[in-house]
């Protein structure tokens, strides 16, 4: 087993779609850094020596890229996302079929270590893609702008007393990015090891790559239709809680629990029916 993983790892760091993946992702954080928050660094002045309680200034919580969700950049992460998680390592499976890479690898080890690792694998994969570009936003956001609890009376964040964890928010802003980003890692895994998954059951690796991005639009067209825009991951990924109703984490949760049971169903049964010799 850590024969796989250590290959897998190797192959990963040497796969020219990973690092296509991050600078998107990073070009996409950076610029909107530079362009919705470090414009706003030149207003601080205007805080100094004011009493407190007179005026508030803009936090880095409510201006990150995942802090908000009204800028076209910030709405262009979050929907590609199942895409920047999906893309570096989303298709292998399908391609170490295809080209026989499998057929050596079954030759010194089991078959089920492979199968395993490359879930491990592809999960953390697509989690540090995605994760890498929001850390670097935050970094960038919590160098420009203060980083004081934000106040609910400012009008300035879109965390309403109804949201999910309003109130840790309000109390403990750092928790409350802590296990968002967790959330977000947890999904963008899971979308890469749906796309894996896939892979093994489609004749197209670019069908395979895609796919998690197909469910999440579709889920979002559908429920959104139905007024049901807290089921969407597009809506519930975002921090800001995009969505017009409240979050709700019981859902979160269950729709990671599904994707879960999917994805390892699926690469069980395509480890079983695999008689790559």
């Amino acid at each position: 087993m850590k024969k796989y993983l250590k290959l897998e790892c190797k192959r990963i760091a040497h796969e020219k779609r990973l690092w296509i993946a991050l600078a998107v992702g990073l070009f996409i954080s950076v610029l909107h850094w530079a362009l919705y928050v470090l414009p706003i660094r030149k207003y601080l002045s205007e805080f100094e020596g004011k009493g407190i309680g007179t005026i508030y200034p803009h936090t880095w919580y409510e201006k990150w890229i995942g802090g908000e969700w009204w800028t076209l950049l910030s709405y262009v992460f979050f929907i590609i996302l199942p895409l920047l998680a999906a893309v570096p390592w989303g298709s292998s499976l399908h391609s170490d079929r295809k080209s026989g890479y499998t057929k050596n690898l079954f030759l010194k080890g089991k078959k089920s270590y492979y199968y395993i690792s490359k879930y491990i694998c592809s999960f953390l994969c697509g989690g540090v893609t995605v994760i890498t570009p929001l850390i670097v936003n935050i970094l960038l956001s919590a160098a420009t702008l203060p980083s004081l609890t934000p106040q609910a009376v400012t009008g300035t964040s879109t965390i309403f007393a109804n949201c999910m964890w309003s109130k840790l928010f309000y109390t403990s802003p750092n928790l409350y990015v802590l296990f968002y980003l967790v959330i977000i890692f947890t999904y963008s895994g899971l979308f890469s090891v749906l796309a894996t998954a896939m892979g093994a059951i489609t004749e197209s690796g670019f069908v395979a790559l895609v796919f998690p991005f197909i469910v999440n639009l579709f889920a979002y067209i559908i429920f959104n239709s139905a007024e049901s825009a807290k089921f969407v991951p597009f809506m519930f990924l975002t921090p800001a809680q995009r969505s017009g109703e409240a979050t709700d984490f019981t859902v979160i949760v269950i729709e990671a629990v599904v994707l879960f049971v999917i994805t390892a169903l699926l690469m069980t049964v395509s480890c079983k029916k695999d008689e790559t010799l």
